[in-house]
């Protein structure tokens, strides 16, 4: 079939008008039969909303390729500014008795958003973790180091320069060597669905424009069917642990925390909330999963 795509010169003499229509016609339907009965929708192609044709991706265009028997070759030009990186790779496409059919071009930099940019994280002074959030105005405000993302419980006021003297908000990647390889594998991945739209001729059915946002945005669209609410409800109930069950593993809990259980009798109700703030503490286990030491050492900065 790709030599038939490649159609030479002593070919093309004896080829008809209609002769040349007819084939396309064949390629083209043929390419349709293989996206309906083959390739697989967020495996092969995706389908954005708001977009008029479904995207190809790489899987997909390889599976093109097979069924044309294309041969692919890669060749890539490197252009590199300053600490930044950017690769313009071609995509040839030969026919197995190596006629060359076409070509695709495809770059990728790091320069893009996506590799150029970090979302900066505040540290926290005291422990210097990257966990520190904005904390609530009803307890105070100011920053808290978040003991749920693994940070000690330290807090700053909203005017501590520690804090507000550190970079927020979209930051350049210093890091952004780390994404060489990936560009030049984009830069490819690009040129070799160019190549196939351009050498199949299925821009008909297939765009490349949204193929690489797949990667990093795109989310398959799932269709929710939605259960009877006493459907709902009876799977709810069956997950639900009886009172004796829960009173059990409470008394094993205690047994194992006994300390835990009995400075929780002495907190006040404002202590309460500041350790369910700032720690997210719900439940007893959640208390008993921070350290004595950590809550004593946070009660006594937080003496209310």
């Amino acid at each position: 079939m790709a030599d038939e795509i490649a159609i030479r010169d002593k070919q093309e003499v004896s080829l008809t008008r209609q002769d040349k229509i007819d084939i396309v016609r064949d390629r083209l339907d043929t390419v349709i039969q293989l996206y309906k009965d083959v390739l697989i929708k967020d495996v092969h192609y995706g389908v954005i909303p708001g977009t008029a044709k479904p995207s190809l991706l790489k899987a997909g265009a390889e599976k093109v390729i097979l069924m044309f028997q294309f041969v692919p070759t890669f060749k890539y030009d490197k252009i590199q500014n300053g600490t930044h990186r950017e690769y313009i790779v071609t995509c040839s496409l030969f026919t197995v008795s190596g006629v060359l059919v076409g070509e695709g071009l495809g770059s990728c930099s790091t320069e893009e958003k996506k590799y150029a940019k970090r979302k900066a994280c505040l540290i926290c002074p005291t422990c210097g973790k990257d966990t520190v959030i904005k904390g609530k105005v009803e307890y105070g405000g100011g920053y808290v180091c978040f003991a749920k993302k693994g940070g000690c419980g330290a807090k700053f006021a909203d005017t501590d320069t520690k804090i507000t003297s550190q970079a927020q908000g979209e930051v350049d990647n210093p890091d952004v060597a780390d994404a060489f390889n990936t560009v030049l594998k984009m830069a490819k991945k690009r040129a070799l669905v160019d190549a196939v739209l351009t050498v199949a001729g299925v821009s008909d059915v297939f765009t490349q424009d949204v193929e690489d946002f797949s990667e990093y945005t795109y989310a398959p669209i799932v269709e929710v069917v939605e259960k009877p609410k006493e459907e709902i409800k009876a799977e709810e109930k069956s997950k639900e642990k009886t009172a004796e069950e829960k009173a059990e593993e409470l008394k094993v809990l205690k047994l194992k925390h006994l300390d835990h259980f009995k400075l929780y009798e002495t907190l006040t109700k404002v202590q309460k909330d500041l350790l369910r703030e700032v720690y997210l503490v719900k439940s007893m286990y959640d208390f008993c999963a921070i350290p004595l030491s950590e809550i004593n050492d946070f009660l006594s900065t937080n003496q209310k």
